[in-house]
This record gives C-alpha cells, sequence and structure tokens, in this order.
C-alpha cells in the first residue's frame, strides 16, 4: 500500500514513518505542507492508496487538501486519515464533510494508529478488486447493469452531495465525537417507500442518481443543522444531527417528500411510484453508545425505524448492516 504522510512538525512525520515501517508499510512518502502534497500528488506515476493528513498548517490546511484530493476522480474512495491534535467538533464535521475516512488525535497510540492503517488498508484491497472487476467490464454496460448490481439491501457510498458520506465514514465520524466527549449528537433513520420497486425497474445507474436526489432532499429538509446522512440500503437511510429535540419526523418527512417533488426526481420512470418517507424516532449518542458501540446506536436506529414502520401497517423492511463500497465502486472512471 502506497501512504502519503503529511504534516509541518518534521518529528511528528518521523513518528509516522517509522510507525507504518513496524507495521509492515514500507512504501510511504512524506510531505511537509499541502502544497508539497499536492505536487508529490500531482507527480505520482503511481496513484496513492491511502493518505494521512494534519490539519493545521500554514497556507493551506488539512481538511482543504482532503477535499482538493477527493475532487479527483482517481481518489474519490482512497482512504484519508486525518491525524490531528484538533478535537473540537467543527474540525471532525469539517474534516469528514470534506471526505475523511477517519480521523485520529495526537498524542496518538501506535497500536491504535496501526489499527486505523490496517483497516484502510482493508479498504483499499476491496477497492481495488472492485475496480479490477469493473475495468474488465468497462465495455459491457449491460453485464454492469445486469451481472453486477449491488444486491437492494447493501449500502451505498453517495458521492458529490455535501454532508452526504459512506456509512462507514460515518461510524468513524460518531466514534471520534464520542472519544472527544461531545454527546450532543443523536441518530435516527428514514425509511423510503417505494424505492425497491424503482431498484427492480430501473438501471443501475439511473437507481444510483435516483439514491442522489433523495439524499439530496434530505438534506434539504435538514436545512442549516450539523449533520450527516448515510444511505444504509433496503431503502433506509442513517442521519446523524445534533440537538436532535428540534426536529420532528413529520417535519422531515413533509419537507424531504416537497424537495423531491421540486426536483421531478421520478418523473419520465415508467411504471413510477409514489415515494414516500417514513422516519424512526432518534437514538441519542452518549456514554452508553461511545466508543465500539456506535454500530449498535446505528443498528437501534435502524430497529426504531422497523418499529415505526410496523406500528403504521407498513411491513418490516431488511436493514443492512454491514459497510460497504456500494453501487458506486461499479462506476470506476
Amino acid at each position: 500500500m502506497k501512504i502519503l504522510a503529511v504534516d509541518d512538525d518534521e518529528m511528528v512525520l518521523e513518528i509516522l514513518f517509522s510507525g507504518l515501517r513496524a507495521s509492515g508499510y514500507t512504501d510511504v512518502d512524506l510531505a511537509p505542507s499541502a502544497k508539497a502534497a499536492m505536487k508529490k500528488i500531482e507527480e505520482a506515476t503511481t496513484p496513492y492508496d491511502c493518505f494521512m493528513f494534519d490539519i493545521q498548517m500554514p497556507e493551506m490546511d488539512g481538511i482543504d487538501l482532503c477535499s482538493w484530493v477527493r475532487k479527483r476522480r482517481e481518489y474519490e474512495n482512497a482512504p484519508i486519515l486525518m491525524v490531528t491534535a484538533m478535537t473540537e467538533r467543527t474540525y471532525i464535521q469539517r474534516a469528514f464533510n470534506a471526505g475523511a475516512t477517519d480521523y485520529v488525535t495526537k498524542p496518538f497510540d501506535p497500536l491504535e494508529l496501526s489499527t486505523r492503517i490496517k483497516m484502510a488498508d482493508r479498504l483499499v484491497r476491496d477497492s481495488a478488486r472492485a475496480k479490477s472487476a469493473a475495468f474488465e467490464i468497462q465495455d459491457l454496460r449491460d453485464k454492469i447493469e445486469n451481472d453486477f448490481r449491488v444486491p437492494f439491501t447493501e449500502p451505498v457510498t453517495i458521492f458529490g452531495v455535501p454532508s452526504v458520506i459512506g456509512r462507514l465514514n460515518m461510524e468513524n465520524y460518531l466514534r471520534q465525537l464520542s472519544r472527544s466527549g461531545l454527546f450532543s449528537t443523536s441518530v435516527f433513520a428514514v425509511h423510503v417507500t417505494g424505492l425497491e420497486g424503482y431498484y427492480r425497474t430501473l438501471s443501475a445507474s439511473d437507481y444510483y442518481f435516483l439514491l442522489v436526489d433523495v439524499a439530496e432532499s434530505l438534506c434539504t429538509a435538514l436545512g442549516d443543522r450539523e449533520y450527516f446522512v448515510a444511505y444504509a440500503g433496503s431503502g433506509s437511510f442513517l442521519i446523524t444531527v445534533q440537538h436532535a429535540n428540534a426536529i420532528t419526523p413529520s417535519m422531515v418527512e413533509r419537507q424531504a417528500s416537497e424537495a423531491l417533488n421540486k426536483m421531478g426526481a421520478t418523473q419520465g420512470f415508467d411504471g413510477r411510484a409514489l415515494l414516500q418517507y417514513r422516519c424512526g424516532e432518534p437514538v441519542r449518542i452518549g456514554v452508553l453508545f461511545s466508543g465500539g458501540s456506535v454500530e449498535k446506536a446505528l443498528d437501534m436506529a435502524l430497529e426504531k425505524l422497523e418499529r415505526t414502520l410496523l406500528a403504521r401497517n407498513e411491513g418490516a423492511y431488511v436493514s443492512a448492516r454491514t459497510p460497504g463500497l456500494g453501487l458506486a465502486s461499479l462506476f470506476v472512471k
């Protein structure tokens, strides 16, 4: 795995370099600034597989560098770890909104850092397998649409919509809030009734762009609040939001539906169904759901949504609880 570590502190770079080599990662480049990193990225003969960015650096900070990297098509899925002393919510929020995959605070434990890097390595290997399969069939669109269609129950990473991230990124975001003692965030789930009908009738690409429209409608409903949205599969979205007591399920359902109708997102599709939003009750991310229990909080949000659907006599759904690259990984540029 080819790694680029960026920090304006030479000692931190040395520690990172030594720690990575001790963990078996020897293909490591170092950069003392964001501008130096951009030069290395642009001149690299083979792309980097993983990035590690400090946040506070002169001229250009690591969050802006993260955003710049994410705009490059070859790095849409590359793991980006923020390694920083900044623990305030605003930095964590900005970093994940810019596309960070994980967030490690200084001073860091070498064992913990090694674990995070190994998780990133696993993501790189999974992405490489997906890209290999996609390149082999890049001239056979019908095969992509039919044989390589992601199951309806699987999570999908949606790109290009501010505050919409992957499920794994959401888990890492919530873990970092918990580590920093920031417990004012809640998570709730939203089910979009009618998506499965579109899944069965639309092409894989058209279904993906419908998910993009639905995600944008949820963002419109959430307004200027501090939030993240992730598609969890099975027609359900997970939403983290600060101070959820100011949000009511009926408000989200109504405003998201209105936003989607204004987009005309379902117009022109044969056999179109009426999409309806159904919100579950929020789950507070507190001490009981800190650290490794974040997954339990997300699962509980999905379970509360399922109970809401049952109470409305709309049937249960199958929740998707395993993070994955999702449909977007098939469309390799």
